[in-house]
């Protein structure tokens, strides 16, 4: 059972050791260094008996000079001496370790010994550990930065409510790339690795009761412990929505997760059944992983089965009906009523049928209108606002009555604008503003799905 307590360590930390410092720019420990030295507001400790400075920083023979017992430490050396400095950190009784370095269980045979040594050392010990072969940590709001990812490669997302963890590096490092290019806000990342003794599981449950964080979203290989990871996630997926896009669903794919991570990919039909079981939302591709986990987050308005669309382009308002046709959802049938209140609001624009035809010379403040209808209609539950903001009569003032319709419905509204760099200037400022946005009407669609699917279950 991992210690809350010690968790917390891995994020914020008063003091940290980097175990592998190096002065070479390019390595990994040059990296963390850096990062840290950039970013975290504690005291950082570069060790390397080669060195007297790193990053500008006095550098430690070893972790054992250190004047005091580091909070967190990051070992970045050779794995053929990486368990020897691990045992300094549990004899010190350093509370929490991240291991960045590779060479274990994901290798083969000597790798796997080299991890049950590993095993060993931390078992019985007040020592957490994440890792080994991972990418790091990072925390939006202390600053930790235990990533090996230079910053001038990788632009850092906004500070936001959405916890991202990872156990690939890799697949996690470019989710963080896309949300600092998207505008989504992100509380919190870690790549957990073979995740030797910090699981998926424990993850879940500290960031289930952060305060910072409103969803989660996690690339999975496999679990280590099926049944407690289904008993835990079930009680965080009461008040924090989890979204999970589970790699290794072939055979072939299974393999390959065993020979990156090591993990036991399992039977995918026997994930499905549990992620339903349990309240998880599945995406089925990175781009929905964060499609779902920003809607989840920034909607917490309970979501129904009938949408409405509503438009300035007819072929979207298609696209839209023929995305929600392939879901569970269904197009709203507009009331008399309803209907009345729109035939006195477009008049000779269009038709106010579902979708919501507006055409192409539609003035934002049609927009407004049309919106506050289907907002305060009782047969709609849900609506998709979709805007091609590169014809004439659309002006900046369409993202204010996006954004306040948004905010003041008592309904979901999300919204959609496909379209190139000026269309992606004004979906960032609404993103921004906490509008869960979409660049095609298809993922607009879907991620409704994921909220009424979400709310049902809840």
């Amino acid at each position: 059972m991992i210690i809350m307590d010690n968790m917390e360590k891995f994020f914020s930390p008063d003091s940290i050791a980097v175990i592998g410092a190096s002065r070479k720019t390019g390595k990994v420990g040059n990296s963390v260094v850096k990062n840290l030295k950039d970013s975290f507001d504690g005291k950082v400790y570069p060790v390397n008996p080669k060195a007297d400075r790193v990053a500008g920083l006095r550098c430690y023979d070893s972790i054992e000079d250190i004047e005091e017992t580091p909070e967190s430490a990051v070992i970045a050396v050779p794995a053929k001496i990486a368990n020897m400095v691990m045992e300094q950190c549990v004899e010190l009784g350093v509370p929490a370790v991240t291991m960045l370095t590779s060479g274990y269980g994901e290798t083969g045979e000597e790798g796997e010994k080299l991890q049950e040594e590993l095993e060993e050392i931390i078992e019985g010990s007040d020592t957490r550990m994440i890792g080994p072969n991972c990418l790091g940590i990072w925390d939006s709001s202390s600053g930790m930065d235990s990533m090996f990812l230079p910053g001038y490669k990788m632009e850092e997302p906004e500070k936001g409510n959405i916890a991202v963890i990872s156990q690939s590096g890799a697949v996690g490092s470019a989710l963080l790339d896309l949300a600092a290019d998207q505008k989504i806000g992100v509380s919190k990342f870690v790549s957990y690795g073979n995740q030797l003794d910090v699981s998926e599981t424990d993850l879940l449950e500290y960031l289930g009761q952060d305060e910072n964080t409103d969803a989660v979203a996690v690339y999975m290989e496999g679990v280590k412990d099926g049944q407690e990871f289904l008993e835990k996630a079930g009680k965080v997926t009461e008040d924090t929505p989890v979204v999970i896009l589970k790699a290794g669903k072939t055979e072939e794919g299974s393999e390959a997760a065993v020979s990156h991570t090591g993990s036991m990919a399992g039977n995918y039909q026997v994930y499905q059944g549990a992620f339903r079981q349990k309240g998880i939302i599945e995406a089925v591709n990175t781009r929905q992983l964060f499609d779902y986990a920003k809607t989840l987050a920034k909607e917490e308005k309970p979501g129904g089965d009938r949408v409405a669309v509503v438009t300035n382009g007819g072929g979207f308002g298609v696209l839209a009906t023929d995305a929600v046709s392939e879901t569970g959802l269904e197009l709203a049938e507009f009331s008399e009523e309803t209907r009345e209140k729109l035939e006195d609001v477009v008049k000779d624009y269009g038709n106010v049928s579902n979708p919501l035809d507006l055409v192409g010379d539609a003035e934002p403040e049609l927009y407004q209108r049309s919106l506050d209808i289907l907002s305060e209609a009782s047969e709609v539950d849900m609506v998709l606002c979709i805007s091609l903001v590169t014809l004439a009569p659309i002006d900046p003032s369409i993202n204010e009555i996006i954004e306040d319709v948004h905010r003041n419905s008592e309904k979901p509204v999300v919204g959609c604008m496909m379209g190139g760099s000026y269309t992606k200037m004004h979906t960032d400022y609404l993103e921004e503003k906490g509008v869960p946005m979409f660049r095609r009407p298809e993922d607009g669609v879907k991620a409704l799905e994921a909220l009424r699917k979400y709310h049902d279950i809840k």
